[in-house]
């Protein structure tokens, strides 16, 4: 009996790690979308400097 519980409790975490993931993958991508929008405005503002 004690088993079942354990078994749950790993299905929720397993589940909750996924969420996280997801959230994670996302949270990385708009950080690499930030710095690539970034790092194309600088290479404007170097083009136009120059």
């Amino acid at each position: 009996m004690k088993k079942i519980p354990a078994t749950m409790n790993i299905t929720k975490m397993s589940i909750i790690e996924k969420k996280n993931g997801k959230l994670y993958n996302q949270y990385v991508k708009a950080i690499i979308k930030l710095k690539i929008i970034i790092i194309s405005n600088l290479f404007k503002v170097f083009a136009t400097s120059f």
